[in-house]
C-alpha cells in the first residue's frame, strides 16, 4: 500500500471538474476491500458533520431587551418531588 501511494502522487482537484472527481472517487472506492467500505462511509459522514458545523442554518438571533430579571416568568413551569430533601436509597447506590 505504501509503494501504491509513493507511485500516485496527490491529484490536483483544482483542475478536474466536480464529474471527474466523482468518478475517481467511486472508481478508487470500488477497488477497496469491502471491509473498509464502513470506514468510507464514516468519514463521508464526518465530512457532512465538519460542514454543517462551519455553515450552521440560518436562525433568528434572539437579543435580549434588558439585562434584567423577569420575577415569575416561568411560574408553574417547574416542578420538586416530594421527598427531594430525603436521603437516596441503598438500591440508587448500588448497594443492595
Amino acid at each position: 500500500m505504501t509503494a501504491q501511494i509513493l507511485e500516485n502522487p496527490k491529484v490536483n482537484t483544482d483542475v478536474l471538474s466536480a464529474d471527474n472527481i466523482t468518478e475517481k472517487i467511486i472508481e478508487k472506492i470500488n477497488n477497496l476491500p469491502p471491509e473498509k467500505l464502513g470506514q468510507i462511509l464514516n468519514y463521508v459522514e464526518f465530512i457532512e458533520y465538519k460542514i454543517h458545523q462551519e455553515t450552521p442554518e440560518k436562525t433568528e438571533e434572539i437579543t435580549p431587551q434588558s439585562n434584567k430579571r423577569i420575577a415569575g416568568l416561568h411560574k408553574g413551569k417547574g416542578w420538586m418531588s416530594d421527598d427531594f430533601n430525603e436521603p437516596l436509597g441503598d438500591e440508587f447506590w448500588g448497594l443492595v
